[in-house]
């Protein structure tokens, strides 16, 4: 939904790949992440993401990614759950870039 949004604020074209490359784009997205943080009380001395323990800290940086999470490819379940260990060595190289962005 954000994504054609973006595109039509922004008044870009492209393909879905593209979008999510456009550095216009990903920090739209990710303002409007930082808002609704914000909304929910988080400071911008919180960082990083939701944590497995259910904590919440404001997000830094974001990957959009144009690949859906199925079962066929392996970052999903039967019963559409996550595969974390799967995503993680999956989207490894994004998630270091992200890390090194921090320090």
């Amino acid at each position: 939904e954000l994504i054609p949004a973006c595109k039509k604020e922004l008044n870009l074209t492209g393909t879905l790949e593209e979008l999510c490359e456009n550095k216009d784009v990903v920090k739209m997205v990710l303002e409007d992440m930082v808002a609704i943080g914000k909304k929910g009380g988080l400071f911008s001395f919180e960082q990083l993401c939701i944590s497995t323990e259910g904590f919440l800290f404001q997000v830094k940086d974001i990957y959009l990614c144009p690949e859906m999470f199925t079962v066929e490819n392996d970052l999903l379940t039967p019963t559409l759950k996550s595969k974390r260990p799967k995503l993680k060595a999956h989207f490894a190289a994004e998630l270091g870039k992200m890390y090194s962005k921090l320090n």
